[in-house]
């Protein structure tokens, strides 16, 4: 018997499930993070435009955080705190999201919980909503970390219905039926809006169409809105689901996060907004386990409050710079003769190299991905996010000038290999 296998045998069934379960991510991360790319001291380390950081700012951020009020560490931030989130921090969220949300009732700090990031409030609420084997539906493609939030630790099968981009009611309603069809229960639909790694602004006519259909079906709405307000299209309006009719509010779960509008994944700052009483008695007994140090909170909430620099310096510069860099990336990927899908938000750019795979299969895919991180850049396999159609990819443009420009021309050397190839093989 393997070491492995031996301390594997000496855990519970749940600890063995857990250790078991393979993230891609996670794994790649283990090498990406062992040789990263630095101009100056390591620059022929792999270039990383595939998690989704957003760095457009961070200069910025870190001169408000170190102005000294934020970090200032009292007597009784060393102390025992309110663990599903401190008053001040509970109050500074919910006057900034009800500035930026418009939601329909204003959200209270009752009505919240706060934990240890967007992922903590996913796995919190897959055990307050799903007992072991249920199912949460959500549409695909989709943030690779989603699957793993509901299975890992919660043992929640995740349901990733494929669609051709295009997020259907009805085919909704099909699925949840189908699979009760199958003696499966459905007890969830998740959905990041605006979308990840689509860049979807979801409209209020479809959002109020399926929050009916999960009404209509008693099942929860989980809508992780950790985007909200990272809008590069000026033609574009995100709206929360908070800003609408609610036909279940008791069953209509909202989650918010700093790690992507403002860059501070590294706080690990997460909001659950929930009209339901119960969420939040599991919140405050489960973030005894998963609590943010009080200083942490302290500094977001330092942050939040500040609300000149927040909404007439932070917010619109980043805006600015969002689209600058946004337009940018997208019009040298096009160069590059790759196929770009125009998004309206978030980091990131869904696009295809659908015209560099012979033959176009999910294996070929993974062939080009892999000759794309020998070339030193890391992106997102559209099969990592359960893209079913080959050829798709996603790449982070939030990250540094030098980062960018690097990862670009890695890629469009790459690529130009290939073409290259592939007309050397045409008869």
């Amino acid at each position: 018997m393997s070491r492995e296998k031996s301390s594997l045998a000496s855990l519970s069934e749940r600890g063995v499930r857990t250790a078991a379960c393979r993230n891609f991510i996670y794994h790649k991360m283990l090498d990406i993070h062992s040789n990263s790319y630095h101009p100056e001291k390591n620059p022929k380390g792999i270039v990383n435009l595939g998690i989704a950081v957003n760095c457009l700012m961070e200069e910025e951020i870190c001169q408000r955080l170190n102005k000294g009020d934020a970090f200032h560490i009292m007597a009784h931030h060393i102390h025992y705190f309110k663990v599903s989130g401190i008053d001040e921090l509970r109050e500074a969220v919910a006057d900034f999201l009800n500035r930026h949300f418009k939601p329909l009732e204003p959200i209270t700090s009752a009505k919240m919980s706060i934990m240890c990031g967007a992922t903590g409030c996913l796995d919190g609420l897959a055990h307050i909503l799903c007992d072991s084997g249920d199912i949460v539906i959500t549409p695909t493609p989709v943030y690779d970390r989603i699957p793993s939030d509901f299975l890992d630790v919660a043992n929640v099968k995740e349901d990733s219905e494929g669609r051709t981009f295009n997020l259907q009611p009805e085919a909704l309603e099909r699925r949840i039926n189908e699979l009760r069809a199958q003696d499966r229960r459905v007890r969830a639909f998740l959905l990041i809006s605006p979308q990840n790694p689509l860049g979807e602004v979801y409209s209020p006519v479809l959002l109020k169409q399926l929050l009916d259909v999960c009404a209509r079906n008693e099942i929860h709405f989980i809508v992780d809105e950790i985007y909200g307000l990272s809008v590069h299209d000026g033609n574009k309006e995100f709206r929360s689901v908070l800003s609408l009719d609610l036909p279940d509010p008791m069953r209509t779960h909202v989650i918010w996060a700093m790690s992507k509008d403002f860059g501070l994944a590294g706080l690990r700052m997460g909001v659950v907004l929930s009209e339901c009483p119960g969420v939040h008695e599991f919140f405050h007994k489960a973030c005894f386990f998963r609590n943010i140090p009080w200083i942490v909170q302290h500094a977001a909430a330092t942050l939040l409050k500040d609300t000149v620099w927040c909404d007439e310096f932070y917010l619109p510069t980043y805006w600015r710079r969002l689209a600058h860099n946004y337009q940018i990336t997208c019009d040298r990927l096009e160069a590059m003769g790759v196929r770009v899908r125009r998004g309206s938000a978030g980091l990131f750019i869904w696009f295809s190299v659908k015209s560099f795979l012979r033959p176009v299969t999910m294996e070929e895919e993974s062939v080009l991905m892999q000759e794309i991180f020998d070339g030193g850049l890391y992106i997102t396999q559209g099969k990592i996010l359960c893209c079913t159609s080959p050829g798709w990819m996603r790449l982070v443009f939030t990250v540094t000038e030098k980062e960018l420009d690097e990862g670009l021309d890695r890629l469009r050397v790459v690529l130009a290999a290939r073409k290259l190839r592939l007309a050397m093989k045409e008869p």
